[in-house]
């Protein structure tokens, strides 16, 4: 009898924890409903960089995100493009999803849909309701149209946007407790054409800052991006990279140059490794190609750099492109980190832990290379500008966080005179890149390194 009841007890035990197994393991679906923003309008690869795609790569594998948005919708059941009409409005129904984002109203402005206004607030409700409605019991989430950056014109309308369409939406929210996220000022005040290109559809690199604050919202516990691994977004025409070239050709570019190679040394960071330029077809910036066949030999050295990536962007690539399996490095040499600090306005802290997250993947990946951390080279002329403090503050966080395997060395010295100003005819006027005599700098001392 005791063994019955033993063997019942184990049973049971075994069913509630497969049950709970599963649970755990579910898989939260992401309905994105929208207009042509939402659906990637004018964004090269919209596949890889529309803020859907963006999201997908921002909130990892616990998430499955699906892109519904549809040019031209509208919420107006009247207005020339119903979304309620569309296929993709049944697809993200049948979808059943956990969550529904919902990002529409741009086109209702248009004066030939506006003039039925007085229907925004019933057909938004009426599209709502049938997504609460769901077997699925969805967490609906609102989001506010972008700020459009056009003049008033009877077609898009942004003073309509503002003062007409978004305070609907954020007083149907308020009454109905319905989660709301605000994207109306996610661009600023002023109209930056590398983030809208034509003010009204974000560019692959808006759309990822559309993708960051979602991803926040939704998932609280990405605490620092500096350590979550995403890919990049970067598609600029002053990023040094060949015509029609975006961040996922420029990495698939690298992969395809260091296939079958077998490198003494791989430099892996941003814009200012980028530089070294090596034999890479689609960067067409390379102040220090010169230097590098010089002085590590031709064919030797190679560039894994790419303009605009950030510790998160590194990562992803170590993590996902196998670059040991590719060339066997025999040195690999890291820096990175001061997008994180210019442009992604992360801090010192955040940055350097990124930083060191960059450094642990690369120990892992490159299983016999040498692993040489350099972090950030120096930025800002003088040793007492805002963005040199940054820096510093970086290697004085990675001084004392040693990692097994990896040697750390700050190159600031390398770079600057007695004054701790950055030494004349090294860098060009930003003080952030550096010219074909730095990139000498940088060389010379590398190789000083590596002999020691």
């Amino acid at each position: 009898m005791v063994d019955l009841n033993f063997k019942k007890a184990i049973l049971f035990l075994l069913v509630v924890f497969c049950q709970l197994s599963g649970r755990a393991e579910k898989i939260i679906k992401i309905a994105c409903v929208g207009n042509s923003i939402t659906y990637g309008s004018g964004i090269v690869n919209r596949d890889k960089n529309s803020y859907p795609a963006q999201l997908q790569y921002y909130l990892g594998d616990k998430y499955k995100v699906v892109n519904f948005g549809v040019s031209g919708a509208t919420v107006l059941s009247e207005g020339d493009f119903p979304y309620i009409s569309t296929k993709e409005y049944n697809e993200s129904k049948a979808f059943q999803p956990d969550i529904v984002l919902i990002k529409l109203g741009t086109n209702d402005s248009k004066a030939h849909n506006w003039k039925f206004s007085n229907s925004f607030l019933k057909d938004y409700k009426r599209l709502v309701n049938s997504y609460i409605s769901l077997k699925s019991k969805p967490r609906v989430i609102l989001l506010t149209p972008v700020r459009c950056y056009l003049d008033e014109s009877p077609n898009i309308n942004p003073r309509i946007i503002r003062h007409e369409i978004k305070p609907l939406i954020e007083s149907f929210a308020s009454k109905k407790k319905i989660e709301i996220i605000d994207l109306y000022e996610v661009f600023g005040d002023d109209w930056d054409v590398s983030l809208m290109p034509d003010k009204i559809h974000p560019s692959s690199l808006g759309a990822g800052m559309i993708a960051n604050k979602i991803g926040n919202y939704i998932d609280r516990q990405i605490l620092n991006e500096c350590v979550h691994a995403i890919p990049g977004n970067e598609y600029r025409s002053a990023a040094g990279w060949s015509d029609g070239a975006e961040w996922h050709i420029i990495a698939e570019d690298i992969c395809n140059t260091l296939k079958g190679r077998n490198i003494e040394i791989l430099f892996i960071g941003n814009s200012i490794t980028q530089g070294w330029g090596g034999e890479r077809k689609c960067v067409t910036y390379k102040p220090g190609k010169e230097i590098m066949d010089r002085l590590f030999g031709n064919g030797n050295c190679e560039s894994a750099g790419i303009s605009g990536d950030r510790t998160q962007n590194v990562l992803w690539r170590i993590e996902h492109d196998g670059y040991n399996s590719l060339c066997h490095p025999k040195n690999v040499i890291i820096s990175v980190g001061i997008n994180n600090l210019i442009g992604g306005g992360n801090s010192p802290s955040d940055t350097a832990d990124g930083i060191l997250a960059v450094a642990k993947a690369a120990r892992k990946e490159f299983v016999n290379s040498r692993i040489i951390l350099l972090g950030v080279l120096p930025s800002g002329h003088k040793a007492s500008s805002e963005i040199r403090k940054k820096c510093d503050e970086v290697h004085c966080i990675l001084s004392k966080n040693p990692i097994e395997g990896v040697e750390y060395i700050n190159p600031s010295k390398w770079f600057l005179d007695n004054d701790g100003d950055i030494s004349s005819g090294l860098y060009l006027n930003d003080y952030i890149h550096l010219t074909s005599k730095g990139y000498g700098v940088w060389a010379e001392n590398i190789l000083n390194v590596i002999k020691r």
